[in-house]
Parts: C-alpha cells; structure tokens; sequence
C-alpha cells in the first residue's frame, strides 16, 4: 500500500514537526502515587480530571481549554508537593487559568461567577492566590504543547491523505474528530497513562479506531505514522495496551461532591502539635491559607460554624480517598 504526500499535506507536516520538536523539548512524564499519601495520589488526581471534564461541558468551553487545563493541573501537581485538601482549589485555578488562555472574552465568567457555577468550594481571593502560585511556579509558561494539538494536526493529515477511511459509521470527519476527542478525554482522566508522550497517546488512540473501522488497512498507516511523529512501535504497542483498558472501563462524569457545598460543621480544637507538617510542601501553598499562622495560635473553644474556605484548612490524613473527591 503507497502512502503519497501531496503538495496541500505539506503544510499540516510541517505544523505535526514543529508540534513533535517542541513536545521532546517541554515534556516530562507525570508520576503519581496510587496509594495513601500525604500528596494527591493518582486516584485523586484522577478524580480531579474528570471533575474538570464535567465542569467543561457545563461552561461548554472548547476541548482545547479543558486539554490545558490538565496539562497545567499534572504538571503543577509534579513540581510541587500538593495536598489532597488543595486539590479542588488547584483544578478549579487550572481551569480558569486555561480559559482565560483559550477562550473569548466574551464567554469568560468572572471568578465569582466561577466559584459559585462549579462548586468549588472556593472563594474569589482564594482563587486567585492559587492562580498566582500556579503561574510562578510554571514560570508563566502556560502554553506547552498537550494532546489536542496531536489529535486535531493528525486527524487532519489523515483526513486529506485518505478521507475514505474517515467517513465511517454514518458520521462527518467533525462529528467523527467530536468522538474521537471524547475518547482523548477518558485516557487524560487515567494518571496511569500520563507517563506517555502525547504524540504516542494520540496516536494510539487513532490507532484502536483505524483497528475498529477499517481492520485491513489500520496496520500500514499506524506504521505510517509511526514514522512521521518518531515513536518506536515497543512504545505504540504498550501506550495501545493501556488506552485499550481505559476505554473499555466504565467511565461515569462526577457529580459535584458534597465537600463544595457550603454546609455548617463545627470546629475541633486542635493542639500545635497535633498538627502534622508535610515535608518540603511548596511554602506558598502552605501560606496560602496561612497554615502557619493557624498552627501557631489555639483555635477558639467555641463551637463556631466553618465557612468553606476554613474548613480547607483541616487536615484530613486519616480521611479515605473518596472523601477528598466526595464529602
């Protein structure tokens, strides 16, 4: 089977090389614990993924906004040491952050309106500090190359190579690039598969669909590919292997968790040394809600009703995972 390129391909070659450059220049894998720990763990950060992806649809921002609003949330949960506590506080900044990079002006709500429609749980001040924090600490570098770059440039290449292959199912190359980008979205809510370049994710995704639709043919153009984006197939057939797993696992949107409703509870007088310190925790999270300023001074004995943002500062090391995400 001939692959040709055509002179109207050279373009989107380009564009998918400048893409593969930049990539092996700005990316690292992401590593998550599985287990219990004093920072968010893979499960937890998962949860926070597909927390965003809900609160996507419900702002109905583009794809482009939600995919870096996770490349910004994984990569500031692999440069700083975050809580569990924070997670909500770190996603819901991540997402404002990534629209007000991507999206119109128009259509961007104002942090108040933010907080209150995503059930946050956070205040507008306590926003906006964590969105300083974010922006320091990834040195206000916030547009990296992340996987619906990938996934639109190569559908697109695919598309004007051989647009047999991509009216499939009864659905339009756009109705079908919409399913194919909901599909990205549930393996960018796996941590497990975040160790993967987002060249090889997207591709392998692609690859699985080829498989599906055209089963004679979805070899020779995977090899194609293979070539133009400088993945080795050992990496292809293990990233496959994974993204396989993922899609066919149930996979159900987060309702929003009890944990941002602002419901009364009363306050447990802690003693300084109760207070468990996590080691080399980034200061400014830890300053963010004054963490060192509470541990300094008694709580007060009176049983007071915590507004949300207090509540934030309890720790919450002997709590299970699912009552980070769902309490």
């Amino acid at each position: 089977m001939k692959f040709n390129v055509g002179v109207g391909d050279e373009h989107l070659l380009q564009l998918l090389s400048d893409l593969i450059k930049k990539n092996r220049q700005q990316w690292k894998a992401k590593f998550f614990h599985r287990h219990r720990d004093t920072n968010v763990t893979g499960p937890q950060r998962d949860w926070a993924a597909s927390w965003l992806v809900s609160i996507n649809r419900n702002f109905q921002f583009t794809p482009e906004t939600l995919s870096l609003a996770l490349n910004l949330m994984d990569r500031f949960l692999n440069s700083v040491k975050v809580p569990p506590k924070y997670l909500h506080c770190v996603g819901i900044s991540c997402f404002f952050l990534a629209a007000k990079t991507m999206e119109e002006d128009d259509v961007i709500p104002n942090t108040q309106i933010l907080a209150a429609e995503s059930q946050c749980g956070c205040s507008v001040s306590e926003i906006l500090r964590m969105e300083r924090e974010i922006l320091s600490k990834l040195d206000w570098n916030l547009r990296h190359v992340h996987h619906i770059d990938f996934l639109q440039t190569l559908y697109a290449l695919l598309l004007s190579m051989y647009p047999q292959y991509f009216c499939l199912g009864n659905l339009t190359p756009s109705q079908q690039l919409s399913a194919l980008t909901s599909k990205l979205f549930r393996l960018l809510c796996s941590h497990k598969l975040m160790v993967f370049r987002p060249s090889v994710l997207v591709l392998s995704l692609i690859s699985l669909e080829l498989e599906t639709y055209v089963p004679q043919s979805w070899c020779p153009i995977t090899m194609m590919l293979l070539g133009l984006t400088e993945i080795t197939t050992d990496e292809l057939i293990h990233c496959r292997e994974g993204c396989s797993r993922q899609l066919s696992a149930k996979f159900h949107l987060p309702k929003p968790p009890l944990l941002y409703t602002r419901r009364k509870r009363f306050c447990i007088k802690r003693k300084v040394e109760q207070i468990v310190e996590v080691d080399e925790i980034y200061d400014c999270i830890k300053h963010l809600y004054n963490e060192d300023d509470l541990a300094r001074s008694k709580l007060s004995d009176k049983l007071l009703p915590l507004s949300c943002s207090t509540e934030m500062r309890q720790t919450i090391d002997d709590m299970p995972i699912q009552t980070v995400a769902a309490t």
